[in-house]
């Protein structure tokens, strides 16, 4: 699966699919549409239709209708997500974009708190594994 920044729309069809589990066409178009119309089912089947050619949603035809599942979980779709922003804008250092985010976001005391435990548990997971995770 390659990385790639969706389109607004493809990802709202994800959102739908991780939220709700499989869904045919029309039951996503009632959910994002609810005034649907034709041209409304039209769009979502194109928009299915470019998530399953770029791998990230696949159909079963147990059914007489289609049913349609994500194939990647939100946590990897982020993953992949942040790991080309660091290649495009960061030159490969993922130190700006943490700093960005932690200057420029308003976090909460909570978010704080969450952030540095990750980073706690990064640090004692890298003390295991000395040579994972560096870059050149």
């Amino acid at each position: 699966m390659s990385r790639t920044n969706l389109p607004e729309f493809e990802l709202r069809v994800l959102n739908h699919l991780w939220g709700h589990g499989g869904l045919t066409a029309r039951q996503l178009t009632d959910l994002m549409y609810p005034n649907a119309t034709h041209a409304s089912y039209t769009t979502v089947k194109k928009l299915l239709e470019r998530l399953e050619a770029k791998g990230f949603v696949e159909r079963s035809a147990a059914e007489r209708a289609h049913c349609f599942t994500a194939t990647i979980d939100r946590e990897s779709l982020v993953a992949n997500e942040l790991e080309s922003v660091v290649e495009r804008l960061c030159e490969g250092s993922v130190a700006p974009l943490v700093s960005a985010l932690v200057q420029k976001v308003d976090l909460s005391r909570e978010q704080r708190a969450e952030l540095a435990e990750l980073i706690s548990e990064f640090q004692t997971r890298a003390k295991k594994r000395p040579n994972r995770g560096k870059r050149k």
